[in-house]
């Protein structure tokens, strides 16, 4: 993981994850981790926008809600100092690396192959599964873990170009 104790460490490593172009002002949380805001513009103002957390230690990134900065740097640190998971969700690096695979195919519904593989550490159990996705109605039928965002990402897909993918692979 990235080294995550100077500004400037944060900075470079925010430009890897993010566009390079975008801005953002970190602000320590003790020596725990980083508060970070991105910079807007103007016409950017978005008072409702998240914040992301930075972990010292690890490089995890979480994604905060709209709360006040003093309450997640507080929910932060007791996360930190009681092992809890923060109250954020962790957005970097990807907890899921998943992947569909056609099996069949009829004019009203389609179906996959779905490998869902928990990247966390620990992980949190890995699964394959089969759903069948209405074309119509994108009401499935089968269950796993992130089955929905694997319907979601198929359906994405054929919205591109007019055809539900046979193979796809992504992170989230």
């Amino acid at each position: 993981m990235a080294e995550c104790r100077t500004r400037e460490q944060v900075e470079a490593y925010l430009a890897q994850i993010f566009n390079p172009d975008r801005r953002f002002q970190p602000y320590p949380i003790g020596e725990i981790g980083w508060l970070v805001l991105p910079e807007q513009s103007p016409e950017e103002i978005n008072p409702g926008g998240t914040n992301l957390v930075i972990d010292a230690e690890t490089g995890v990134v979480i994604e905060y809600p709209s709360w006040s900065t003093t309450m997640i740097a507080d929910d932060f640190r007791e996360a930190k100092a009681t092992g809890r998971h923060p109250a954020g969700g962790q957005i970097y690096p990807p907890l899921w690396r998943l992947s569909i695979q056609r099996t069949q195919e009829t004019p009203e519904t389609i179906g996959y192959r779905v490998q869902a593989l928990s990247q966390a550490n620990p992980p949190e159990g890995s699964e394959e599964y089969e759903i069948t996705i209405d074309k119509q109605t994108l009401r499935r039928r089968g269950y796993g873990q992130r089955a929905g965002s694997a319907v979601a990402r198929a359906e994405w897909q054929s919205r591109q170009d007019g055809s539900w993918p046979e193979r796809l692979t992504w992170e989230e």
